[in-house]
């Protein structure tokens, strides 16, 4: 639709002021509920890009109240309850849209991708949270249903690591390098950590220097 279309275009405001339009246009759900929920969940992803949190979770709770399958718009009320700082609002929405699972629908979302992304969030929250044993076994078996996932590999290390398991944390971190060897500088580093950790300073530094030398090529 026209709101679509300016948002390809970048035109965010007149995209907000057009969805708006149809989200006060109440009959519209009668006859386009999907067109209508997602006017109302592409009006909470341009307020999150705005910074505006608060009001973005309003419209994504409203967006969920007529369509709970709509595993995108947990996604990101997570991602705004985090801006916000209530991080175990937010746990729990990744959680909600790791888990969900949507219905085919004419205003379809990948929704492989956003349970990978939820995933990889739930993780990131519970190693900041010091939860290591619950993030090492929900990465354990992220990696078992999404094998080519770099990022949890790395996550698996950190969390055996932080466990003091320098076995468990040096096989996820060479599994990490392995699918990605040239752009993975923190895989690098926990093997670093690891190789430290055992008083190897040889190996260390060699890990160290490798991080080093790619993140300069990413430069």
């Amino acid at each position: 639709n026209y709101g679509d279309c300016l948002m390809t275009l970048e035109r965010w405001d007149d995209a907000l002021a057009t969805y708006l339009n149809i989200a006060r246009n109440r009959t519209l759900y009668a006859v386009h509920p999907e067109v209508f929920v997602q006017s109302l969940f592409n009006i909470a992803c341009i307020l999150f890009s705005k910074k505006a949190y608060g009001p973005a979770i309003k419209w994504l709770n409203a967006c969920l109240n007529l369509d709970p399958s709509r595993i995108e718009a947990l996604f990101f009320l997570g991602k705004s309850h985090e801006a916000m700082g209530d991080l175990t609002a937010a746990l729990d929405n990744f959680v909600a849209a790791a888990r969900g699972s949507g219905k085919l629908r004419q205003t379809a979302t990948n929704e492989v991708k956003i349970k990978i992304q939820s995933i990889y969030q739930c993780a990131r929250l519970l190693l900041l949270n010091e939860k290591y044993g619950l993030a090492e076994e929900l990465l354990t078996h992220a990696t078992l249903a999404f094998p080519t996932v770099v990022e949890y590999h790395t996550l698996l290390g950190r969390a055996a690591f932080k466990q003091n398991k320098l076995k468990e944390a040096a096989m996820a971190f060479m599994r990490s390098l392995s699918l990605s060897p040239h752009h993975n500088t923190d895989a690098y580093i926990g093997m670093a950590l690891v190789y430290a950790r055992m008083h190897d300073a040889a190996k260390a530094q060699a890990f160290l220097n490798s991080a080093i030398l790619y993140k300069k090529n990413l430069a």
